[in-house]
């Protein structure tokens, strides 16, 4: 009786675990993913045409990314400039 009971109980408890897994990994998968297009964004001033903020935006969303104050922010490019307007969800 007792191997029965494991010979029927143990396919079910696999597919479960493995469940349970797939739906883990795809969490993280979305959660990276999320991530993967934040930029810390830059504030262009005329002191200091791209002064870094605190902020995190992305280049992807519909609104445009701001300050608290209401200041747009950009990404900052390789050569040092900031011609790109960030945005967030």
């Amino acid at each position: 009786m007792k191997s029965n009971f494991l010979k029927l109980a143990a396919p079910g408890a696999l597919f479960l675990l493995a469940v349970a897994g797939a739906f883990g990994t795809d969490a993280v998968a979305k959660e990276k993913a999320s991530k993967a297009f934040a930029f810390p964004g830059y504030i262009h001033t005329v002191q200091n045409p791209c002064e870094v903020s605190i902020y995190e935006c992305s280049n992807i969303g519909s609104a445009m990314c701001t300050t608290p104050a209401g200041v747009q922010l950009y990404k900052l490019e390789a050569n040092g400039s900031c011609p790109l307007p960030l945005k967030r969800n």
